[in-house]
């Protein structure tokens, strides 16, 4: 009782990186647990970490998702997975600019 069930787990995972207090921890857990996690959920589920993946706009944290993915690439949600991060990388192009950065 109380768990978080199994299908719904990569869902819940999208919310915690997307919530700006607890990304960068969740996406280190995340990335320290990929293939584990990868075996563990539903392939149909799997697009849900690459959603996550939108909410992220600093620019050291999106240098390090994106060389996680370059070495090891989304094979479940691929469109998925490139959509996000592109928009990933519009946020961070945007946070840079309105922080003076690029």
């Amino acid at each position: 009782e109380g768990g978080i069930r199994n299908q719904d787990a990569t869902w819940v995972s999208a919310r915690l990186l997307r919530n700006r207090h607890v990304r960068s921890a969740a996406w280190r857990h995340l990335r320290g647990r990929w293939a584990e996690a990868m075996d563990a959920f539903p392939p149909f589920t799997h697009r849900h970490f690459a959603e996550g993946l939108s909410g992220f706009f600093e620019p050291e944290l999106a240098r390090e998702v994106e060389a996680f993915f370059a070495e090891q690439p989304m094979t479940t949600a691929k469109t998925t997975a490139a959509q996000h991060l592109e928009l990933m990388r519009v946020h961070v192009g945007l946070w840079e600019r309105e922080m003076g950065t690029e």
